[in-house]
C-alpha cells in the first residue's frame, strides 16, 4: 500500500485569532509556539509509529533477546508539509524522526489547505490512498487504512468514512476521559440516499451513519475516489463557506462531491483521531455548565 499525505501547517507568532480566521479559535498565532511544535510533532511521529517505522519485541529465557518488526501494509508513507512564505516552525521539529518534504508557497495563509488539494491531484495514479491532515490530527491506530478498506468494500467509490475526532480532557467530575468534539447537528446538504448500514467487524456489530457533521480537519480517499473528486467543477473553486477556510479546505469538497459517513458514536472508538490539545473539549464543556445553569435558571423563574 502507496499512502500520501498532505498537511497544511501555518504559524505566526505575531498574528491574531482573529486575523486568521474571523470567527476565531486558530491555534497557528500568539508568541507562544510550543504548543504547535509539540502538536506537529505529535502528528509526525505518530505517522511513523504506526505505518513505517519498524517495532522491536523482546524475550527473555537465559539472555534478553529482541527480534525487529518490520510494517507489512504499507510500503511507502510520503508526507508533504505545505506552508507559506516563512509562517511555519519546521525548524523548530527536532524530536520528530518521520521525513517529509516542505513545499513552500506565497499563497494566502487561508488557502494554505487548497495548495495541498493541488499536490495530491497532481499524484494521481500514483499512490492507493490520498490524505488531508490538519497539523494537529493525530493517528493511533495502525488499522486505520484496513479499517477504510473494509468500509470502501461495503460501499461504492462515493461514499466516505471519516473519523470520530477527539480530545483527551476532565469530564464534569475532574476524571480523565475522551471527548468527541465534532457536535452533531442538521447537516441537509449531502444527497439523500443511503443513511445507515451495520457491519460485523472481529466479531462485533458496527453501525455507520450518515455524518450530521462531516468535518474530522481531514480525510483519507482512494484514487479513485480523488479521481472523481477532481473531474468535478467544483474542485479547487476555493469555495471557504463551511465555517472558514480551514475548515472548507478538509470538509466542503467533500460533501459537495460524496456521501459522507462516520461511525455512530456508541461505535466511534472503533474508526477515530485525537485532535492535539483539549482547547475545543473545554469550551464545550463550558458551553455545557452555561446551558446547564440558563436552564436551572429559567426552571427557578
Amino acid at each position: 500500500m502507496k499512502v500520501l499525505v498532505t498537511i497544511p501547517h501555518f504559524y505566526n507568532p505575531r498574528g491574531t485569532t482573529e486575523s486568521a480566521n474571523p470567527n476565531g479559535g486558530y491555534g497557528s498565532v500568539g508568541n507562544n509556539a510550543q504548543p504547535r511544535i509539540d502538536a506537529l510533532s505529535s502528528v509526525l511521529n505518530s505517522l511513523s509509529t504506526q505505518f513505517t517505522s519498524a517495532a522491536v519485541s523482546y524475550r527473555y529465557t537465559d539472555k534478553m533477546t529482541y527480534q525487529v518488526i518490520s510494517p507489512s501494509h504499507i510500503q511507502q508513507l510520503d508526507i508533504v508539509i505545505c506552508t507559506t512564505q516563512s509562517f511555519h516552525i519546521l525548524n523548530q521539529i527536532v524530536h520528530a524522526h518521520t521525513n517529509y518534504i516542505h513545499h513552500s508557497t506565497e499563497c494566502m495563509p487561508k488557502l494554505l489547505g487548497f495548495e495541498c488539494h493541488k499536490i495530491l491531484q497532481s499524484h494521481l495514479d500514483q499512490y492507493d490512498f490520498y490524505c488531508y491532515l490538519e497539523d494537529d490530527i493525530i493517528i493511533h491506530d495502525s488499522l486505520f487504512f484496513q479499517k477504510i478498506q473494509w468500509f470502501n468494500k461495503h460501499l461504492d467509490y462515493q461514499s466516505v468514512l471519516q473519523p470520530n475526532r477527539y480530545e483527551i480532557s476532565t469530564n464534569s467530575q475532574g476524571k480523565p476521559c475522551k471527548h468527541y468534539i465534532d457536535f452533531t447537528y442538521n447537516q441537509n446538504t449531502q444527497k439523500e440516499l443511503l443513511n445507515s448500514f451495520c457491519g460485523i467487524v472481529m466479531g462485533n456489530k458496527i453501525r455507520f451513519e450518515r455524518a450530521q457533521n462531516p468535518h474530522s480537519g481531514c480525510f483519507f480517499l482512494t484514487n479513485e475516489q480523488l479521481r472523481y473528486w477532481c473531474d468535478q467543477e467544483h474542485f479547487l473553486d476555493m469555495d471557504i463557506r463551511y465555517f472558514g477556510p480551514l475548515e472548507s479546505a478538509a470538509t466542503l469538497g467533500l460533501i459537495k462531491t460524496f456521501q459522507v459517513f462516520k461511525v455512530a458514536y456508541t461505535d466511534s472508538h472503533f474508526f477515530e483521531v485525537q485532535h492535539f490539545g483539549n482547547t475545543w473539549a473545554q469550551k464545550i464543556m463550558r458551553v455545557q455548565m452555561r446551558s446547564h445553569l440558563s436552564q436551572s435558571q429559567s426552571t427557578a423563574d
